[in-house]
C-alpha cells in the first residue's frame, strides 16, 4: 500500500503533468498573463515535487541521485524482464540515452535589433531541457522547459551530473569484468555528448568513458548494488564453508540475486567469474549451482540470521 508521503509526490507529478498539458498545448485564444501565470506554478510545484521526491524517494525525470540509486536495480530488473536478451550493460546505456534525451536544442525566432531600422526575425539555436509527460488520452510529449528559473536549471545541472558520474562508474566496471565486451572500445558503448546548458557560467556535462582516477576502487559496483559489497564481504566470512564454496558461493548468489543485492542483470557465470578474480574461489569451475532453493533450512537459517546481524 502507498504511503502518504509517496501519495504527495504522485500527487504532484500528476498535477505538474496536467500543467505541462496546458502549456504544450497553449494557443492564441490565452492571453499572456495566463501563460505566465502557468510558467509560475510550473516552477512552483516542479520545486516542490523535486524537494518532496527526494524526501520519500519517489522516483521521476529529474529525481535526486540518491532516489534514483535507490530504484536503479528494480528498474534494471523490470528493464531485462521486458527484453530477456538485454543485460546490465544495456540498461545503463540506455539511461544515458535518457539522460542526454533531457536536454535538447530548438530553434526559435529572436528579434535582432540592427543598427539602423526595424527589428528583424532571426532563427536562434537554443538550448533547453524537456520535461516528458504522458496525460491521459494523449502520446508522451516533451515540454521545452525554457521559462524555468535559474535556481532550477542548477539543481536540474547538478542532478544530472550526479547521474552521469554513477553511470560513468558503471560502465567504467562493465568493461573491466565483462570478458565478453573486454576488447570493446569505450566510444562504443555511449557517444560522447554535451549535456546542460552552456551559459551563466555554467560547465557543459561531457559524458565519456574514460577511466576516473579510483578506478581501482569500482570493481565492485559492476556486480553488487549500493553498498551491498560490504554485506557480502560480511557473510562471506561467517557464512562460507572452505569445503562447501561453490554451494555456499552459489546460494550467496541467488539469495543475494533475489533481494535486490546483486545487480539482476549478472548471470551465474559473472558472478563466478568475478568470485575467481578476486581471489574468493581458487578452484577451477564452470558454474554455480541452480538449485539453491534445496539449501537445507538450517543453512536458510544461518544465513538470514548472519545477514541480520549485519
Amino acid at each position: 500500500m502507498e504511503n502518504d508521503k509517496y501519495l504527495i509526490s504522485k500527487e504532484l507529478q500528476q498535477k505538474l503533468n496536467l500543467l505541462a498539458t496546458m502549456i504544450f498545448a497553449d494557443n492564441n485564444e490565452r492571453n499572456i498573463t495566463d501563460i505566465l501565470n502557468d510558467q509560475l506554478e510550473f516552477n512552483t510545484l516542479f520545486n516542490q515535487l523535486y524537494s518532496e521526491s527526494n524526501k520519500n524517494d519517489y522516483y521521476w525525470q529529474y529525481c535526486t541521485l540518491n532516489t534514483y540509486e535507490q530504484h536503479y536495480a528494480q528498474r534494471e530488473k523490470e528493464f531485462i524482464n521486458q527484453y530477456p536478451d538485454a543485460n546490465d550493460k544495456d540498461f545503463a546505456q540506455n539511461e544515458l540515452k535518457e539522460i542526454q534525451e533531457n536536454y535538447i536544442s530548438i530553434k526559435e525566432k529572436v528579434y535582432i535589433d540592427p543598427d539602423h531600422g526595424y527589428p528583424v526575425p532571426e532563427d536562434v539555436e537554443i538550448n533547453s531541457y524537456c520535461y516528458k509527460f504522458k496525460f491521459i488520452g494523449l502520446d508522451p510529449e516533451n515540454l521545452i522547459l525554457n521559462f524555468l528559473t535559474p535556481d532550477i536549471i542548477q539543481k536540474i545541472e547538478y542532478t544530472q551530473k550526479a547521474k552521469i558520474e554513477f553511470l560513468k562508474a558503471k560502465c567504467c566496471s562493465i568493461i573491466q569484468f565483462s570478458e565478453q565486451d573486454s576488447k570493446t572500445n569505450s566510444e562504443e558503448i555511449i557517444d560522447n555528448k554535451d549535456i546542460g546548458p552552456n551559459a551563466d557560467g555554467i560547465d557543459k556535462v561531457a559524458i565519456d568513458i574514460e577511466k576516473p582516477e579510483d578506478y581501482k576502487d569500482l570493481k565492485h559496483i559492476r556486480i553488487f548494488t549500493k553498498n551491498n559489497f560490504k554485506l557480502f564481504e560480511h557473510i562471506n566470512n561467517e557464512f562460507v564453508r572452505s569445503n562447501y564454496k561453490v554451494k555456499d558461493y552459489s546460494y550467496i548468489y541467488w539469495q543475494m540475486r533475489e533481494d535486490g543485492e546483486i545487480h539482476y542483470g549478472v548471470r551465474p557465470v559473472e558472478f563466478l567469474t568475478w568470485l575467481q578474480h578476486n581471489n574468493y574461489l581458487q578452484e577451477e569451475v564452470l558454474q554455480l549451482y541452480s538449485e539453491h532453493r534445496k539449501t537445507p533450512n538450517q543453512r536458510k537459517k544461518e544465513y538470514n540470521n548472519i545477514k541480520s546481524s549485519y
